[in-house]
């Protein structure tokens, strides 16, 4: 039976999966909090990623007024393993611009993050 290997990201414009992008990871853990509007209001909603379920690079906004928003969490592990840090805290804010009839600003939507990596010996 063939396992169905999840993709990550493009590396020269093809998919790839989470162990071809970063084969030095062993074990990781990214838990990212996103703080600012929601369809239902205001709040935060805390989602908790590992290599075996790591959902893509980019992470969308939830904010129903942002277009085009998102963080790059793909990128966090990318500078991690060239630096091989084994943990990193931060927080990232959206790309994405509000619109609402004529009005438009940056989307205020947050996303703080704490990432453990462990490294294959």
């Amino acid at each position: 039976m063939t396992e169905t290997k999840k993709t990550t990201g493009r590396v020269f414009g093809r998919p790839t999966t989470f162990e071809d992008k970063w084969p030095t990871i062993e074990n990781l853990k990214m838990r990212v909090t996103e703080k600012g509007y929601k369809e239902k209001g205001q709040g935060e909603q805390e989602r908790v990623f590992t290599e075996k379920e790591f959902p893509g690079d980019f992470l969308k906004c939830h904010n129903p007024l942002c277009k085009d928003g998102e963080v790059d969490i793909g990128g966090i592990v990318s500078d991690m393993v060239a630096k091989t840090e084994e943990h990193k805290e931060g927080t990232l804010h959206c790309s994405g611009q509000e619109i609402s009839g004529t009005y438009r600003s940056t989307c205020p939507n947050s996303f703080g993050y704490e990432v453990e990596v462990k490294y294959k010996k």
